[in-house]
């Protein structure tokens, strides 16, 4: 059996004797499941996250559209940070790196830079991380010039 396995059978456990897993559970089970390329078992345990009542904060917002990045569901996790948003939380600048380096990873290169474009208006201050992602990705794109 799988550690995530095992880590999905205590999780059910715990709801078996009425004991409210916490957003540390899920965030870990979350990251269990998307390193086991199982995106969409994690997108269900959102579902039940939510439905139990507990909500995503900043740490599990950037594992879970990592997740989703890393597993190349890259329309998906721009719905879930939509879904945030729309949720009255608004996600750090480390959820933005993570998206704009998928998109660039993709070779989505306009998609990725109008994620950058969009930092200015919703108040989020570009990193040292969000340049190295930058110029990473216009690189890898040939477009030298645009990284400098």
């Amino acid at each position: 059996m799988k550690e995530v396995d095992k880590a999905l059978d205590l999780w059910k456990e715990m709801l078996s004797q009425e004991l409210a897993p916490d957003i540390v559970i899920y965030s870990a089970l979350m990251d269990g499941l998307f390193k086991a390329k199982r995106p969409l078992e994690a997108e269900q345990l959102l579902v039940q996250m939510e439905a139990d009542g507990c909500w995503l904060y900043t740490i599990a917002c950037v594992i879970f559209i990592e997740g989703l990045c890393n597993n190349g569901r890259l329309d998906n996790a721009i719905s879930m940070l939509q879904h945030i948003e729309n949720k009255g939380f608004p996600p750090d600048i480390k959820v933005y790196n993570s998206l704009i380096d998928a998109f660039f990873e993709a070779g989505r290169c306009k998609e990725a830079l109008d994620l950058f474009s969009v930092l200015p208006s919703i108040k989020l201050k570009p990193n040292k991380e969000t340049y190295f992602v930058l110029v990473k990705g216009l690189c890898r794109e040939g477009l030298l010039p645009e990284a400098i």
